[in-house]
């Protein structure tokens, strides 16, 4: 098993990047226009038939999770050599996500609600809806979190026969899909092919990829890449990665066997860039720069659509106002760059609102309490990922979605640290204050 530093830059900087691609992508996948008329439309955007191709290199998804798996397995390791306890590790983990997580609910319920009072109900339903569609993530990413301590231990045990059991089981699901037009079964895979690619990443933190015969690191990288174009050209899979207006059905949501195998074509991509050292020296400056821009990973990805919501309507009303200019103003280039700006303005301030909102690590932690806060906060998040964020009577599964992520976030509070518990003198995160000296 490789000895890891003190942070390994490469899945440092993958993981960064895997973020950036999925905030370019979303500023292309509307495309809007001003017609002659000064009508504004706005359309889903189908790309030329050769992005399809290109969709796959591009897709970040599974990089993403295999860089946590890489992460969650140091944090388990750590937590065994130290002792801490299974407790310690569920309060470590879900107070950073509870706090943020409730924060975005919080915000969009708001808005919601009142344009429902305000007598757009079915605005609201559907604006929130339509922002809440990126939770699919994070109600994948806890479940993961959750189970890492027992996947780690079955890659211990059993190494790369877990993976091989996944990828069966996600091909039986595919199957279903495929062969027999079983399409709600395929909303299975999202807790079989994320998880398998996080499985990845526990093996590259144990030597996958980036030791032994790097003749193998490419066989299994060619391999992978020649089952996605096998899958495409004779089994019938989607031939693009995500979907477009032209694509509608593609192989990230929910994903296939073909997502699960860019998944291993992407570690194995990493464990060579990584053998190479490419990013094995960073300056001190640059190595805390990358270390806090993936502190607000998170963040990013939450607020990033609200971010290009805002810079797309500053540049639709610079296209009003310079009808001239409004072909430059509404290249979907610019609307990333207007996006990415509003990002870099207010990411920084909403990251360290998360940060106020992450409770202290008590000198002990509730297991039983953290263990319903994950549960509970996974349940609210796939209600509002379904059903928006809108408080009604009409919409009781929003609301009780609301609720739950409200109820979540204080039991992970509670669990943090026990009413009567010192706070945890060695909490790195969240420490106490020094008493100052007379």
């Amino acid at each position: 098993m490789p000895v890891e530093g003190r942070r390994n830059h490469t899945i440092d900087i993958v993981r960064a990047l895997s973020v950036l691609i999925v905030v370019v992508f979303h500023g292309f996948i509307y495309k809007a226009s001003i017609g002659p008329d000064g009508t504004v439309s706005i359309a889903n955007w189908a790309p030329p038939t050769w992005v399809f191709a290109l969709s796959w290199p591009l897709m970040a998804m599974p990089a993403f999770f295999v860089c946590g798996g890489f992460a969650n397995a140091l944090i388990i390791d750590k937590m065994r050599s130290r002792g801490t306890g299974f407790a310690h590790y569920l309060a470590n983990r879900g107070r950073r996500l509870t706090g943020g997580l409730a924060l975005f609910v919080t915000f969009f319920a708001a808005v919601a609600t009142l344009i429902d009072v305000l007598g757009g109900f079915e605005a609201a339903v559907q604006l929130s809806s339509h922002f809440m569609r990126l939770l699919w993530f994070i109600s994948v990413y806890l479940v993961i979190v959750l189970l890492a301590p027992l996947m780690v231990d079955l890659h211990d045990r059993f190494g790369a026969w877990v993976v091989v059991v996944m990828l069966v089981l996600v091909l039986l699901v595919d199957r279903a899909v495929l062969g027999h037009g079983l399409s709600d079964v395929g909303q299975i895979n999202m807790f079989l092919v994320w998880p398998l690619c996080h499985q990845l990443g526990i093996g590259y933190q144990r030597g996958w990829f980036r030791s032994g015969p790097v003749v193998r690191t490419w066989l299994i990288l060619a391999a992978g890449a020649l089952g996605i174009v096998v899958a495409i050209f004779y089994f019938g899979y989607p031939p693009s990665a995500v979907g477009f207006a032209n694509a509608p059905v593609a192989n990230h949501l929910p994903p296939t066997l073909a997502m699960a195998l860019l998944g291993v074509v992407q570690a194995a991509s990493i464990g060579l860039v990584e053998r190479w050292g490419i990013f094995a020296r960073l300056s001190p400056r640059t190595e805390s720069r990358l270390a806090r821009l993936n502190s607000l990973m998170m963040t990013v990805y939450l607020w990033h659509i609200p971010c290009l919501l805002i810079g797309g309507i500053g540049l639709l009303l610079l296209a009003d106002a310079l009808p001239r200019l409004a072909g430059l103003f509404l290249l979907q280039g610019t609307v990333v760059a207007a996006g990415v700006l509003v990002m870099l303005l207010v990411v920084p301030t909403i990251g360290w609102v998360e940060y106020k909102l992450i409770p202290p690590l008590g000198e002990r932690q509730d297991r039983n309490l953290a263990l319903v806060s994950f549960c509970l906060t996974i349940l609210a998040t796939m209600l509002v990922w379904h059903y928006g964020t809108v408080i009604d009577p009409r919409t009781p599964f929003s609301s009780l979605g609301v609720l739950a992520i409200w109820l979540g976030a204080w039991l992970m509070v509670r669990a943090s640290r026990p009413v009567g518990v010192e706070r945890a003198p060695d909490d790195a995160l969240k420490p106490a204050a020094k008493p100052r000296t007379q």
